[in-house]
């Protein structure tokens, strides 16, 4: 499967713009790094469950897995694993990290080499718009 195949729908309130497309970047990046790291024939899924007040949102692959002495460190600037497929300089996934905690979520993984990892955050249903956001979401409701 190539990334540029993959299609989403969805709703989303329209006063919330900014937020979606930081949500859709960390998914995006998720589904990137499943699909590098996931072989031919291999499955990726994107699963959203309501949990409460929060909706948790995972991409799981079936992919190489990540070694357990990388996981504590995975969501770390400029973290590689080595023998990985190459992708960017090793930020895509501490930028997400940084996305869903200024939104009041949580960002997790779990993996088993040969197995598969799967991604997880977890956002509040109704969290307040983060103050470096506030000024955007209002101009663009002007």
């Amino acid at each position: 499967m190539q990334l540029d195949e993959l299609r989403s729908t969805g709703c989303i309130q329209k006063s919330y713009p900014t937020f979606v497309l930081y949500i859709e970047r960390v998914i995006r990046n998720l589904v990137e790094n499943a699909v590098r790291h996931t072989e031919r024939g291999g499955e990726i899924q994107i699963v959203a469950a309501r949990r409460d007040h929060a909706v948790a949102i995972s991409v799981v692959d079936s992919g190489r897995g990540i070694p357990p002495e990388h996981l504590p460190h995975i969501f770390d600037k400029f973290v590689k694993v080595p023998d990985a497929s190459s992708g960017g300089p090793g930020l895509g996934l501490a930028i997400s990290k940084s996305i869903i905690e200024a939104h009041g979520g949580q960002i997790s993984v779990q993996s088993e080499v040969g197995r598969g990892t799967t991604f997880t955050f977890i956002l509040p249903v109704a969290a307040p718009v983060p103050k470096a956001l506030q000024s955007v979401s209002t101009k663009e409701e002007a």
